[in-house]
């Protein structure tokens, strides 16, 4: 009997645990004056927004909400840097 309750007691804490993405749907975004962003994610458009790509925009094609992101991965300086698309939450 010890042995289900304790099973029960760590199965029901790890539900418990759960951790929920921000702005995991994508509907906010902040709007800079040469591109636009996710909130609380980070892309690579500051950077590459200087040599006029953006790799990641806004996109009405979604799965659920209004909008998702579309990645593109872009070439810069006449292909000499090639530059991914991609969205983290990383620093």
């Amino acid at each position: 009997m010890k042995k289900i309750l304790i099973i029960l007691i760590v199965f029901a804490s790890v539900g418990l645990s759960a951790q929920s993405l921000p702005n995991s749907d994508f509907e906010s975004w902040d709007n800079i004056i040469i591109y636009e962003q996710p909130e609380n994610w980070n892309t690579p458009n500051p950077y590459t927004s200087l040599l006029g790509a953006i790799s990641v925009t806004k996109s009405d094609d979604a799965f659920s909400g209004s909008y998702s992101t579309r990645m593109e991965t872009k070439d810069l300086l006449d292909g000499q840097i090639v530059v991914p698309g991609l969205i983290t939450l990383a620093d």
